[in-house]
């Protein structure tokens, strides 16, 4: 299933530049 890997990276992605930019902040 390349799309939910995909998708899983993309939230895991997500989650983790959010959590880069409030630590930034």
């Amino acid at each position: 299933m390349p799309d939910a890997v995909v998708v899983g990276s993309g939230l895991n992605g997500l989650a983790a530049a959010i959590a880069i930019a409030r630590a930034g902040r």
